[in-house]
């Protein structure tokens, strides 16, 4: 019965060989022969009856080349391959030196490629001088404050005809990016040759002091040109990567002079506010509606405060919209806007008096503070109510009705019934209000929870620390949250209270360590969930407490 089986699965191994023909692996190179700076595509190509692609082991290329980019297909051949498929994969190689250097033998499922010689020649001269193209980054200021606005300029310069197939942008760690900015085209002279130079730029926003290095702009094109340069085998349309210098940016703290609550490093800020006026006198239960607008110059919105008007009286009541936050680009600069709108609400008599207030800014073109002002605005002045005006006591109504007779019965119900119902739509208009507020505030802390789950992810610690204060202030509305040890305090976790150490030791401290959100968030949201089975429902430190 074994015997028998084994010639069996002889004989079925046979047939599946002869049904399904082996094909050799075949690679070429194009060119064989490059100049330094140069790339060379290798191509691999193999046949089978399965339309399928493996995966190739690249692993042997990285001692002498480095790979910029792999493409593979798989396509049927003609009806005399008769349901033939070829897979194929190119891959684009730059040499890291010159020489002869070998192209070892690549492997995929069962099947290896014979190795190759690709000859990395010297640029002659002749073309070195008849074909430049490099590129150049470069940044201005080179030693930016945290969270100043930066130009970042990447230039691509060619004297000869240019395919540009990729220009790689540098990545940023550590900044935010603004990327509106025009490209622009013109021609300079150097060294007596005249280039072509495409610009691109960028506003760049450091989030962190210390040095900022960005790794150099990558290009990858193609030269054209009528004949073969320099001879030899080299190809006339020549395949080029080029990369710029890498950058270094010297990151400044905010100076220790400064006195500001917030860092605002901007070339200028102005604070302005817009009243809509009522057109009467003003009444206890009126509602005023005041804007508070910050334009700040080379600063983004995202990085303008919110929240600053903070005041109560036994006069009247303000209470905060959620902010509007908007960027535009005026002439290269980001100009930051944002806008918040206040509901001042008239709870008693008196004087309506809303008092200026100041806000420190960082003058970048003067290098020195300055202060954005806010001149105090008076809204009017609302009257006591006269003896006898609505207020009055049953005595009152009783004298009311012998004054006027049987005539005066007739109205005067009528009369005290419209005016009981009046006091009953204040009463449904003040409590609709302290429901809507309400909702507001439970819509405001879900935002910021959203936004500051972000800024954690990408461990922007200023914009975390921001988004922790105005959390705080959503949560704790009667409070005057102003820092992180105040958050601190009312969620009472070590655990949270280590990681806002932490945020404000990478912001502040002179070591300027490096500062991942993750344990932040982490500490944040699961405060929330312990809290929840651990502690009452009055201690709570969730993201939405009810």
């Amino acid at each position: 019965m074994t015997a028998r089986s084994s010639r069996l699965h002889l004989a079925c191994l046979l047939f599946a060989l002869s049904a399904s023909p082996a094909f050799a692996a075949t690679a070429t190179l194009k060119p064989a022969a490059i100049f330094a700076g140069d790339i060379a595509e290798l191509v691999i190509e193999y046949d089978s009856k399965m339309a399928s692609l493996y995966a190739l082991d690249s692993g042997p290329l990285a001692a002498d080349f480095e790979i910029l980019d792999i493409k593979s297909r798989v396509f049927r051949l003609d009806q005399q391959a008769k349901g033939r498929h070829r897979m194929q994969w190119r891959l684009q190689l730059l040499p890291r030196r010159s020489g002869s250097l070998v192209v070892p033998s690549i492997r995929f499922g069962d099947q290896s490629t014979t190795p190759l010689t690709l000859e990395v020649k010297p640029v002659p001269d002749d073309v070195r001088s008849s074909q430049q193209v490099f590129v150049e980054l470069d940044s201005k200021p080179r030693s930016p404050y945290v969270g100043q606005q930066t130009l970042l300029s990447l230039r691509l310069y060619h004297n000869t005809p240019l395919r540009i197939d990729g220009l790689a942008e540098p990545r940023l760690p550590n900044a935010a990016s603004y990327r509106d900015l025009d490209e622009r085209v013109y021609f300079v002279s150097r060294d007596g040759k005249e280039f072509r130079v495409l610009e691109k730029q960028m506003l760049i926003f450091p989030g962190q002091a210390g040095e900022l290095e960005l790794p150099p702009a990558v290009l990858r094109g193609q030269l054209r040109q009528s004949a073969p340069a320099g001879g030899g085998d080299i190809l006339a349309s020549r395949k080029v990567s080029r990369k710029s210098n890498p950058l270094r940016l010297q990151v400044r703290q905010p100076p220790a002079a400064f006195s500001g609550r917030y860092w605002l490093p901007a070339r200028e800020l102005v604070i302005s506010q817009r009243l809509q006026p009522l057109g009467r006198e003003l009444r206890i239960g009126d509602s005023i509606d005041w804007t508070l607008t910050l334009d700040a110059r080379g600063l983004p919105a995202a990085s303008l405060p919110a929240n600053l008007f903070e005041y109560e009286t036994p006069n009247f009541t303000v209470y905060a919209d959620q902010p509007s936050r908007s960027d535009r680009l005026d002439d290269g600069e980001l100009m930051g806007r944002l806008e918040q709108r206040f509901a001042i609400i008239v709870t008693a008599a008196g004087s309506i008096d809303l008092p200026g207030f100041e806000l420190a800014w960082w003058d970048l073109e003067a290098d020195r503070e300055r202060q954005a002002r806010l001149e105090a605005t008076h809204l009017g002045y609302v009257a006591a109510a006269a003896p006898g005006s609505g207020r009055g006591t049953g005595a009152d109504a009783a004298g009311l009705l012998f004054a006027f007779g049987e005539k005066g019965i007739r109205w005067f119900w009528p009369v005290a019934s419209l005016a009981g119902s009046i006091l009953l739509l204040l009463a449904l208009r003040a409590l609709w209000r302290r429901l809507e507020h309400r909702i507001e505030l439970l819509l405001r802390r879900r935002r910021i929870r959203g936004l500051l789950k972000q800024a954690c992810r990408q461990n922007r610690a200023r914009r975390a620390r921001a988004l922790l204060i105005e959390w705080g202030r959503a949560r704790w509305p009667g409070e005057a949250i102003n820092g992180l040890y105040q958050i601190s305090d009312r969620c009472r976790s070590a655990r949270l209270a280590e990681e806002l150490s932490r945020l404000d030791a990478a912001l502040f401290s002179r070591g300027n360590p490096a500062w991942r959100g993750h344990g932040l968030w982490t500490a944040l949201a699961s405060r929330r969930r312990d809290a929840g089975r651990s502690q009452p429902a009055s201690r709570l430190c969730g993201l939405y407490p009810d």
